[in-house]
């Protein structure tokens, strides 16, 4: 009975954790939702594996995604019937699980002799709303985090083992996202500073081969198959601008200082100052200024829930735990309560400033949720025209995906003419920067939707008299591609404003190719606005109700 009582003591850590990535999975699940550019992706690999190729419209190379990785790992579940939506959520949420195990792992081999402090690092990672939110998007970021996550792991080995993990992991990452060719120097640059400081780490010169030779397989690739040397988005998003700058700095204010990153950033540099020679709290240190450049090169993102910054989530986590284990050992014995006491205050000031986003999603009905409103539109229109009937949007996700018809992307994420040689404005929407309302004249599209989602019967009124240029938004709050594709002086003549409810006090707006295309959209339900007024300002007389 004492040998059963003690076991169970010496596995109550262990009892924990995976009380902790319960109660995270349960979180997780409970407030997954996938998001708008996570349907790019899933439209690669529609595409791939019907036989079409890695492409966004059959027969047009032009590579709008930046997570080759990703496609290829949803792909074999798409290509044996599970549909990209339904596999990658559970991903990213898998994801989540194995980077709360890893983080785990190093805060053990940070503090080998303590049972308990090891934890705070998972607990940390746990609590922060932005890991829960982007586990289920259907997006790459978290397992983009546990790549990097696993790669310092084994490079903060003692010594390099008989296979390069560190490397592999650093070139998956690369695949993974484009900011992981960032991460290999910053990798490298942490080997040559312990050689320096004669400190062994997990990692040495074969590390460089899958890492390099990955990175450099996928540019060969890219060259041959797109025949260019970047993606699309990195074209369109490419930073460095004083407003990219402003917007970046902004960025990682508002997360360090208006949220829990700030106890966390405070013990965290004091566990760097303390240990500042040893190679794991450099490069945790290292990891954090990385993804700080990236961040304030790119100009942050417009995107909630802070997307760019879980990858920093793990390094700030193991930092702040570092800093607990020295204030811990400089405390006395009867203060040693503080350290769990001021963990307790970190973990629930930050899940306190996740209540509000999670009662948000759990108190919305699916049919009003932002997405599923684009669903709704692209199906619609996958009834309403014939297959390979071209339509032009400049979002390029859900609505394109769910509507299974050639699309033309004016804001150039996914169309090469339009990145390339479309209108450059740098304004505060990243990503957003790129407009080519030529592209969509020249080509005539038969729809043109200027944003994609249904709306209440409320914003459609203000729509119909000329409050709003597109239902919900004025023009001067339209991204620059809508507004340049509203303002060209022969959208009006050339397209007529229509709506088609899809719910019930739910409308879809856009622009059909006045000819057949209107009166293909009116047989399928939609009706035609009237008189058109370019710029979609002023006052409209009314619906036609034939």
């Amino acid at each position: 009975m004492l040998k059963l009582e003690h076991r169970f003591q010496k596995r109550l850590p262990e009892l924990a954790f995976a009380a902790i990535v319960v109660l995270w999975l349960v979180w997780a699940v409970s407030c997954f939702y996938l998001n708008e550019d996570a349907f790019i992706s899933f439209r690669y690999v529609q595409n791939l594996v019907s036989g079409d190729g890695l492409v966004y419209n059959p027969g047009v190379h032009d590579e709008g995604y930046s997570n080759l990785l990703w496609i290829l790992l949803i792909g074999p579940f798409s290509a044996v019937g599970i549909p990209p939506e339904g596999v990658a959520p559970v991903l990213g949420i898998l994801s989540g699980v194995l980077l709360l195990y890893v983080v785990w792992l190093l805060g053990k081999r940070l503090f080998p002799d303590k049972r308990w402090l090891p934890l705070a690092a998972p607990g940390f990672v746990a609590a922060a709303y932005s890991i829960v939110y982007w586990a289920g998007s259907g997006l790459e970021t978290v397992p983009f985090a546990l790549l990097l996550a696993a790669a310092a792991y084994f490079h903060l080995r003692d010594e390099p083992g008989p296979f390069p993990w560190t490397g592999l992991f650093l070139g998956l990452a690369a695949l993974m996202r484009p900011e992981g060719l960032g991460f290999i120097p910053v990798f490298i640059v942490h080997q040559l500073y312990c050689r320096w400081r004669k400190v062994n780490t997990g990692s040495d010169w074969r590390d460089l081969l899958p890492a390099l030779g990955l990175v450099v397989a996928q540019f060969i690739f890219r060259r041959f198959y797109y025949g260019m040397w970047w993606s699309l988005p990195a074209i369109v998003k490419v930073g460095g601008t004083f407003l990219q700058l402003k917007g970046g700095l902004v960025y990682l204010f508002q997360w360090v200082f208006l949220r829990p990153p700030l106890l966390l950033f405070a013990l965290g540099l004091y566990g760097l100052i303390r240990r500042w020679k040893r190679a794991n709290a450099t490069l945790f240190a290292m990891l954090l200024a990385g993804q700080a450049v990236f961040i304030i090169y790119a100009g942050g993102d417009y995107i909630g829930h802070f997307r760019f910054l879980v990858t920093a989530l793990a390094p700030l986590a193991l930092l702040a735990t570092l800093g607990l284990g020295e204030v811990s050992g400089k405390l006395r014995s009867n203060w040693r309560i503080a350290v769990p006491v001021f963990t307790a205050v970190a973990v629930l000031w930050s899940l306190a400033l996740s209540i509000g986003p999670t009662l948000d999603r759990w108190g919305r009905p699916p049919d009003q949720l932002h997405q599923n409103l684009k669903v709704m539109a692209g199906r619609w229109l996958s009834r309403a025209l014939p297959a390979g009937t071209w339509i032009a949007s400049g979002s390029a996700g859900a609505l394109p995906y769910f509507a299974e018809l050639p699309s033309i992307d004016f804001a150039g994420l996914c169309n090469a003419e339009a990145a390339l040689e479309g209108e450059r404005r740098v304004e505060g929407m990243v990503g957003h920067f790129i407009a080519h309302p030529d592209l969509v004249i020249r080509q005539r599209p038969w729809v043109v939707v200027i944003y994609p989602s249904a709306r209440p019967g409320g914003d459609i009124e203000a729509w119909l008299t000329g409050e709003y240029a597109a239902p919900g938004y004025t023009f001067e709050n339209l991204s620059f591609p809508n507004r340049a594709m509203l303002a060209h002086p022969r959208f009006g003549e050339l397209y007529q404003p229509m709506l088609v409810q899809t719910a019930p006090d739910l409308y879809f707006t856009f622009y059909a190719l006045r000819g057949e295309a209107v009166e293909l959209c009116r047989a399928a339900g939609a009706r035609a606005v009237y008189p058109s007024i370019p710029k979609g300002m002023g006052k409209y007389d009314g619906v036609d109700t034939s």
